[in-house]
């Protein structure tokens, strides 16, 4: 995973205060790790039958319908922001670039689907060097910014550096309130099909559909750790740090109180699979994934939980308010903090609408209608990324012959479909790669 150039980020009370976090972790990481990779390796991908994407009527440039790329043209005016695209590179070693190059190709793939698509949102990644390595930078540095990537790093970490202290990284974004009105946190192994903006504009705005944060639910979690639109306030980070810091005094996880709130009825969380929940008990509950469930709903609490067809609003309100669901007592973590009120304020019967595009004909394993944005990136997970050497396709540069530059929309397989795009990035950004013989192993 990676970042990019030193822009701010690091001062004596954030590293002190990482620091701090990651010995209390180092405790129970060793157990979480061997768990949470082995949960990598049977994550399924993202739900998205329909992958929605436009035809490329000369090569790089891709032929979008209007009337579909940008449903929210008519209300710029009053969308208005400074948005970004932020991914994360964490223990990059450039010793052994084979663990990250993939993720930086794929980084610089969705760099170009979006640019070439209408999104003027930035793209950033931040990268943190691994603990083993003297190196302060990636040699890749040059080919990212080249290709309109803005690489940021963030501090090395001494002795904990995991898969937990990487999902724990991502909420570094919310250090950029000065910077961004909203970020759109993407997994680096995440791949867009289409201008994603339209979760930006979306939540912007006095007619707005989402909330100024927004989650997906997804198989088993009520909160995707790999796709998020969050809200970056002043604040935001220093009280992310204080759950952290409350939630590992404790060491052990409780499913009963989770990152600090205790869910009773008629409070619960959905997934796709799973309905009425009342337990922290989710995959990645005691990491990302519950983290960000609670700080958005119950710290922020202004959040949209976007459920396959369902838009659901959670917002603070007043004890005499009549919301749709609620009121919900919530005592902020960790003490003393203010006691306030939630409920579900807005049920949108409004759906969002997806970047449009020509259909593609990929196939992949989990079926979700065409629901955006679902419906509109495409989430390599586990061992089933195409850069890994038992992913890699045979005869890449024979079999993307059979497609020019006006039929990829009839590629069935997920797999040559990202070669298909790394070709035209490579030859677009002049990265002097062979694709026939590209091969970065695990």
């Amino acid at each position: 995973m990676a970042t990019s150039a030193r822009h701010n980020l690091t001062n004596d009370r954030s590293t002190i205060t990482n620091l701090r976090l990651y010995t209390r972790i180092l405790a129970i990481s060793f157990i979480m790790l061997n768990t949470n990779l082995l949960f990598m390796l049977h994550r399924s991908p993202l739900p998205s039958p329909l992958l929605n994407t436009s035809m490329l009527s000369s090569p790089y440039k891709l032929n979008y319908d209007q009337s579909h790329s940008n449903p929210q043209d008519e209300t710029k005016k009053s969308t208005a922001g400074k948005f970004a695209y932020v991914f994360l590179m964490a223990g990059c070693d450039p010793k052994q670039k084979e663990r990250y190059i993939g993720y930086v190709l794929n980084i610089l793939i969705s760099k170009f689907i979006l640019k070439q698509s209408g999104s003027t949102a930035d793209v950033v990644v931040l990268t943190r060097m691994s603990s083993e390595t003297t190196e302060e930078t990636i040699s890749e540095q040059e080919m990212l910014e080249k290709g309109g990537v803005i690489v940021r790093y963030l501090p090395k970490i001494a002795g904990v550096d995991n898969f937990y202290s990487a999902m724990l990284d991502k909420f570094q974004v919310l250090k950029y309130h000065q910077e961004y009105d909203r970020i759109l946190f993407l997994d680096s192994d995440i791949t867009p099909f289409c201008n994603l903006d339209y979760m930006f504009h979306n939540s912007m705005g006095p007619d707005a559909v989402l909330a100024p944060n927004a989650v997906l639910s997804y198989k088993h979690e009520p909160a995707q750790g790999g796709f998020f639109l969050i809200h970056p306030e002043k604040g935001d980070y220093e009280k992310i740090q204080e759950i952290i810091d409350h939630r590992m005094q404790r060491y052990n996880f409780s499913e009963e109180f989770g990152w600090g709130h205790k869910i009773e009825p008629p409070d619960y969380w959905d997934s796709m699979n799973d309905k009425n929940q009342t337990r922290w008990d989710f995959y990645g509950a005691y990491a990302d994934q519950g983290l960000l469930y609670h700080f958005v709903k119950y710290e922020k609490s202004d959040v949209t939980i976007i459920h396959y067809n369902r838009l659901q609003q959670w917002a603070e309100i007043n004890p005499t308010d009549e919301p749709i669901l609620g009121p919900i007592q919530v005592t902020e973590v960790p003490k003393p903090h203010r006691n306030k009120t939630i409920g579900i304020i807005k049920k949108a019967s409004d759906l969002l609408k997806s970047c449009g595009g020509t259909r593609l004909s990929l196939k992949r394993d989990y079926h979700v209608m065409e629901h955006a944005p679902y419906s509109d990136f495409n989430h390599f997970t586990g061992a089933k990324k195409p850069w890994l050497s038992w992913q890699r396709p045979s005869h890449i540069a024979a079999r993307l012959k059979k497609f020019n530059y006006k039929d990829h929309s009839e590629i069935k397989d997920t797999r040559i479909w990202w070669y298909f795009w790394l070709d035209i990035v490579n030859k677009e950004l002049e990265l002097g790669l062979d694709i026939e013989k590209f091969d970065a192993s695990r």
